[in-house]
């Protein structure tokens, strides 16, 4: 048996559970409902199911795309009771399920996009070592070619320190040996400079 009151649908199971309503807009179904029917004899089955027991009948039927809410009004403990129960377990279960789901799946997102910035900031610090390693074996070819100038520079101020000492065993000229001397003043400078070039570089 079927009554429509104020945009609702009533459903009862039998004819003799049939009751009329008169159920304003404004007012909360779920109240009315349960109050005008006696929670212990009656089983009551609102769709679309209220998250808020405060929930209307225009919410209502915003929530059913429009349409208007239906009540199935059934015996506590009758069969279709039970399977109105049942189902509803059902329901809770699967809508559990699919929030479990819903929140691994977010977690799994998160994960993935956390993955992909480590990605990247492995990648920025690949190319950064890569620039650095460049910059390593160029400083170490500098100072490779100082050294090589520095070993040049001693053996010729090697040379120089044996001709000034054979020139004073021989008595040579004064301005010779002022000339010699300076020579080996200038080598000994630039070898100082090279020491402390390759120093700083390393």
């Amino acid at each position: 048996m079927t009554k429509t009151e104020t945009g609702i649908v009533f459903y009862y199971s039998e004819p003799a559970l049939a009751h009329k309503f008169i159920i304003k807009k404004n007012e909360k179904v779920q109240d009315v409902v349960k109050f005008k029917l006696s929670p212990s004899e009656y089983e009551v089955s609102i769709v679309p199911n209220p998250n808020s027991k405060n929930a209307t009948i225009e919410q209502l039927s915003r929530l059913n795309g429009g349409a208007m809410p239906l009540v199935l009004v059934t015996r506590r403990e009758s069969p279709i009771s039970n399977l109105i129960t049942e189902r509803k377990i059902a329901t809770s279960t699967e809508q559990n399920k699919r929030s479990d789901e819903h929140n691994l799946l977010g977690e799994m997102n998160k994960k993935e996009c956390e993955l992909e910035e480590l990605k990247e900031k492995l990648a920025r610090i690949s190319k950064e070592l890569e620039k650095k390693t460049e910059e390593i074996k160029e400083l170490k070819e500098r100072v490779d070619k100082k050294d090589g100038e520095l070993e040049k520079k001693d053996i010729e101020l090697e040379e120089c320190r044996g001709k000034l000492a054979e020139w004073q065993k021989l008595k040579a000229p004064a301005h010779l040996y002022a000339s010699l001397e300076s020579h080996l003043m200038e080598n000994l400078r630039i070898s100082q400079e090279s020491e402390s070039v390759g120093k700083s570089i390393e």
